[in-house]
């Protein structure tokens, strides 16, 4: 894709693209998603690239507003130059049609007051947890061979390859029939389904009953900035699937570059 071709992009919030940038570019602009803010040295080192060919590149970033550059003390002597997302870059990754939630939000709010808000959110993570729920009971039927009920009354678990690419292969056991590797598969699932939905998840283990999980992207931001709500019914939405303490450390509404959540 030409310099001429990426400054002519019309980038509309209701259809996001990554895709439509060059591979390069979606590097860079997917690295500072998950890093919050580098410098140019950082990101030729990170990407592997020559700081001239980066340059060229956030140089185009810049021209249309997806990246901005930033000056960062660091001791003594001049500011360091480094790079961080821009205010564009918001529609270029997923989101919930924000302006359309936030219109009808608060149009309930004014008729019907910010408990009917708090309702509406209660019911919607009633219905998304009976989605996750079927959908998590299917993966594992299928992962097991046995009936649904039967499987998760008996709590037993052979490996999915599909799910086991968001955990590093030297934490699981292909013979553990445990809770805690029944855990382990239903934690797996929800990042795995979190990041087709548009979060940009990574997952980590803590120890066997412990993990980390980080979501780099935020789609309903419009909605959680707005209704702090939304964030709690999310904690609770991962707590009554999981059936374990989540705990939030981290939140992109709060000024942090991801959410982080402790699971177990």
């Amino acid at each position: 894709m030409s310099h001429k071709e990426i400054e002519s992009i019309q980038i509309d919030e209701y259809s996001p693209d990554i895709s439509q940038y060059s591979k390069t570019k979606r590097d860079l602009l997917l690295l500072l998603k998950r890093e919050g803010n580098l410098t140019l040295t950082e990101l030729a080192s990170r990407l592997n690239l020559s700081k001239m060919g980066v340059s060229k590149q956030l140089g185009q970033l810049e021209s249309i507003g997806v990246v901005e550059r930033t000056y960062l003390k660091r001791g003594r002597g001049r500011p360091a130059v480094s790079f961080q997302l821009g205010e564009s870059s918001k529609n270029i990754f997923p989101r919930a049609y924000a302006s359309l939630t936030i219109s009808t939000l608060k149009f309930i709010k004014s008729k019907l007051g910010i408990g009917a808000i708090r309702e509406l959110l209660q019911e919607r993570k009633v219905e998304v947890l009976s989605g996750y729920k079927n959908e998590l009971e299917d993966s594992l039927k299928s992962d097991s061979g046995e009936k649904p009920t039967q499987f998760l009354q008996k709590k037993k678990i052979k490996n999915s390859k599909s799910q086991e690419d968001y955990l590093s292969q030297s934490e699981l056991s292909t013979n553990d029939k445990s809770d805690t590797s029944f855990l382990t598969k239903k934690v797996s699932w929800l990042a795995q389904k979190r990041d087709q939905e548009g979060y940009m998840v990574e997952l980590k283990v803590i120890n066997s009953d412990k993990f980390e999980m980080l979501e780099f992207n935020c789609p309903i931001f419009d909605v959680a900035n707005e209704y702090w709500d939304a964030c709690v019914k999310e904690q609770e939405l991962f707590e009554d699937l999981l059936g374990v303490p989540v705990k939030t450390t981290h939140r992109v509404v709060a000024g942090n570059n991801v959410c982080r959540f402790l699971i177990g």
